[in-house]
């Protein structure tokens, strides 16, 4: 087979892989419970309107006034390491979380696993490296495979720290179910801002541990809760990998909103009012352009190129794309040098 139609292969399967998981998705929203997207379009609308009117602050839209750095007591605890050379520690602390969308703190909080961070460092043994975070997808936060989602070992071996942050309600976090990001907004808005403190505290104690560069690697999710991060914190480098990019451009492209276009557009605009203290691309980047590197997959269709188009326009940042999708990544490994001496500086 000649190198045009198996790049036309690579791209079939790929899409086709992520199109089954998105409609297996849809189909379980069908069948569980009553969710905003099951509403009519005018409840929607209106109950958007009244959410934009709550949370569409401008203070909001200032990191430290809306991602405060909390006060942690994190403990170490060192853990059998895999890799030749290096060391692995486990962080973990118990926080008293504050949510600001009253009406579901107490939800919010009767959650308790969820009030645990943990993160896993792996790490050389000699002076402190350039150090990134690798920030999971939807669904992920085993520290176990994601150390296999990210190559762990190569970049261990190319003189990089890898750290593994848990996100909201994921991994160990789950307390019985995945809840964010979800359906109602104010569970998303609350665990990106959750994940952003937490997040703010991790990189707090790394820098105090000397490292000379430290950035944020991200995938899918992860990509989307790394440039956010990199609009609250001067991050050194930004890698975000097949990354979601807009909350309303996602529910957009995959038929979420329902009704006249007049309508679709009422919900699509009122979606980005309810998200704008969250999303990246209605926040000022704080890492330089030129330190920025964007992959994406020719045939995702998950979150898609565009989404990623996006991101790297917003931070002035390069965009590479490879010819796989979101689930089926051939070709991302081979692009991973450029992200790695970028990370290096």
């Amino acid at each position: 087979m000649t190198e045009a139609p198996l790049r036309e292969l690579v791209a079939t399967v790929a899409a086709g892989l992520d199109r089954g998981v998105v409609a297996g998705a849809a189909m379980r929203r069908k069948l569980g419970r009553r969710t905003p997207e099951r509403l009519g379009p005018e409840a929607r609308i209106e109950g958007l309107e009244r959410l934009a009117e709550a949370w569409d602050r401008p203070a909001w839209r200032d990191g430290d006034a809306f991602f405060p750095v909390p006060a942690v007591n994190p403990r170490e605890r060192p853990l059998p390491c895999p890799f030749p050379g290096a060391e692995a520690v486990e962080i973990t602390w118990q926080r008293d979380y504050d949510p600001v969308v009253k009406p579901i703190a107490g939800a919010y909080l009767g959650h308790r696993a969820n009030l645990r961070f943990e993160a896993r460092w792996f790490r050389g043994t000699g002076r402190p490296r350039p150090t990134l975070l690798a920030i999971h997808g939807y669904g992920g936060g085993s520290p176990d495979w994601e150390q296999r989602i990210f190559p762990v070992r190569r970049l261990l071996a190319s003189g990089l720290d890898v750290v593994l942050p848990v996100l909201p309600f994921h991994g160990s976090r789950a307390a019985g179910g995945v809840r964010f990001p979800g359906a109602d907004p104010r569970w998303t808005l609350e665990g990106f801002r959750h994940a952003i403190t937490d997040l703010r505290a991790l990189l707090a104690l790394i820098r105090g541990r000397g490292a000379p560069r430290l950035g944020a690697w991200g995938m899918s999710l992860g990509g989307y809760t790394a440039s956010l991060l990199a609009t609250v914190e001067a991050l050194d480098f930004l890698v975000p990998l097949i990354p979601l990019a807009s909350l309303p451009d996602f529910a957009l492209e995959h038929g979420r909103l329902h009704g006249t276009p007049e309508q679709v557009r009422a919900q699509h605009e009122g979606l980005q009012r309810v998200y704008r203290a969250v999303s990246p691309l209605h926040r000022t980047p704080r890492v330089p352009g030129e330190q920025v590197l964007v992959l994406a997959g020719r045939a995702d269709r998950i979150t898609g190129p565009t989404q990623a188009e996006h991101l790297a326009a917003h931070f002035g940042g390069r965009l590479v794309v490879f010819p796989g999708g979101h689930l089926l990544q051939i070709g991302m490994r081979g692009r991973l040098d450029e992200a790695i001496a970028l990370s290096l500086g």
